[in-house]
């Protein structure tokens, strides 16, 4: 079995997760003005591959349909960057953004399920592992809103901040979007006009709650359960 899909999560692991997954927002307005951008963004993305499938029982299941998912956006996205011209990127965009879409919900349920297995209480590790699925559910979701625009230009106000675009800058205003939606900021710069646009960032807001509140409540409660358990023995 590769290295990559050992059983064991290597140490920091999550940390060095959580950290390319920061460094890649601070730096996606730069680095999107060059094709870097992608290759970094691939390298994230592979990160997010092998931490979550090593990490706990579900990742490890989940770890070859994950891969092929990956090989396939990158594909995708490569030949959508580098290879075809602006007018026939978005076919390209539009396939990458329904891989990545998946892939990335995938990893933050792998990731998750690390939280949901671990019975030694609050770790670092398992702090780690719950921020770096908040980042992923934030970047699948905009890779939704990403695919969204591509089908229909007219799904967000002001439609000139997405549309008449390359592809691939679409995804800088979607992250925005779908960070101020998932922590329910909602600056009101951009806003979804459409039925599904509506639909998904209400969906999101109201995870980005459910999530901050369920998780808060599963972890004091592991913490205490560790500590009653502990205590017993």
């Amino acid at each position: 079995m590769p290295a990559i899909f050992s059983a064991k999560t290597h140490k920091y692991s999550f940390l060095q997760l959580v950290v390319l997954l920061m460094v890649l927002l601070l730096l996606v307005p730069v680095l999107m003005e060059h094709k870097i951008m992608g290759a970094l963004s691939e390298v994230v993305m592979l990160d997010s591959l092998v931490v979550a499938a090593g990490a706990s029982t579900l990742g490890r299941k989940m770890r070859w349909p994950l891969l092929v998912l990956w090989v396939l956006a990158f594909g995708s996205f490569g030949v959508g960057y580098f290879l075809l011209p602006s007018s026939e990127a978005p076919k390209a965009f539009v396939i990458c953004s329904v891989l990545y879409t998946i892939f990335c919900f995938g990893c933050t349920v792998a990731v998750l399920s690390f939280v949901a297995e671990n019975r030694k209480g609050v770790t670092m590790d398992s702090l780690l592992a719950s921020v770096a699925a908040y980042i992923l559910l934030a970047i699948s979701f905009s890779c939704l809103f990403s695919l969204v625009v591509m089908l229909n230009p007219q799904s967000f106000h002001p439609a000139t901040l997405v549309s008449y675009q390359h592809p691939a800058h679409v995804y800088l205003t979607m992250i925005y979007f779908s960070l101020v939606t998932l922590t329910t900021v909602g600056y009101g710069y951009i806003a979804p006009i459409s039925g599904f646009a509506q639909m998904f960032a209400g969906m999101e807001a109201l995870i980005g709650q459910l999530y901050l509140a369920i998780l808060v409540a599963y972890l004091v409660g592991s913490t205490l359960s560790a500590r009653m358990l502990k205590d017993r023995n």
